[in-house]
């Protein structure tokens, strides 16, 4: 969390030289609110929402208020900047969605938008195998750990880990503090999950595609086009000069500065859009 934390802070100051000396900002999605924190300790009357089933909730550090992903829970012509940092990929309407992002904006007003890149997309599925050996087995090292399965019988009966995506399922079992061994037939279950997935490729990252298609869905000629429909004029579109995957390879030991130099190689991990209503 710490490792994603820099990175996000790190966007969000690339994104300052968008932003007016001062005004009211709303971020969407805005997770833990690390980033609006840092918008509002600049002095900026700051919003922050995203929907309740964010994982970030429970680490707040800023006031984020719950609503639900389709409605801003706010009056019109409310705020002079929206932003969000790699959310839109993750709205199901999107396209729709900007109409309240319009509703929202003050005259003058305009939107700023981290949006994950085509660059991002691939070396996250090129990285995705590299990874995978090691986060299974860490996995499983722990599912080790528990011992008794008359418990993974109420846990399967209750889940339906078939059902389940099984990274989530692992999550579920590896944050827990209970000292069972899950039932035989269900280890079983969760190592053929793990191979076909292994199989099939790395897992998606947004609403729309699959791993390959996102390439292009995560690309400005997706976005660009996507933002003029709903009725928005793309006036910047700026690389975030960082480069990082979709499964945080070395982590901290890979400090910002290097990643920022990588980035000039390997290409930026997002792409900051700049968009006013027309």
């Amino acid at each position: 969390m710490d490792h994603l934390r820099d990175l996000r802070l790190y966007e969000a100051e690339r994104t300052l030289e968008y932003f007016p000396r001062s005004g009211r900002i709303l971020e969407i999605g805005a997770g833990s609110g690390w980033q609006s924190k840092m918008f509002s300790d600049l002095g900026y009357d700051v919003s922050a929402i995203d929907v309740e089933t964010s994982q970030y909730l429970g680490q707040k550090v800023f006031p984020v208020e719950t609503y639900d992903g389709a409605k801003i829970p706010f009056s019109e012509k409310s705020f002079d900047v929206v932003f969000s940092s790699n959310v839109l990929e993750h709205i199901t309407d999107v396209e729709r969605f900007q109409q309240e992002i319009a509703r929202v904006l003050a005259p003058g007003g305009f939107a700023v938008h981290v949006l994950p890149t085509a660059s991002w997309r691939l070396w996250s599925d090129l990285t995705y195998y590299s990874a995978l050996p090691g986060r299974a087995f860490r996995r499983l090292k722990r599912l080790s750990a528990f011992r008794r399965a008359a418990f993974w019988r109420d846990v399967e009966e209750e889940t339906r880990p078939e059902s389940t995506d099984l990274y989530e399922f692992g999550e579920f079992v590896a944050a827990g503090d209970i000292p069972y061994e899950p039932a035989p037939a269900l280890q079983q279950r969760m190592l053929r999950r793990l191979r076909l997935l292994r199989r099939l490729g790395a897992p998606t990252h947004g609403e729309k595609g699959n791993a390959l298609s996102e390439i292009y869905y995560f690309s400005r000629y997706r976005w660009k086009p996507l933002f003029e429909r709903a009725g928005f004029s793309v006036v910047g579109c700026h690389p975030n000069k960082l480069f990082y995957t979709g499964y945080s390879l070395f982590g901290d030991a890979l400090p910002i500065s290097a990643r920022r130099r990588i980035s000039s190689v390997l290409g930026s991990s997002c792409l900051i859009y700049v968009v006013k209503p027309v």
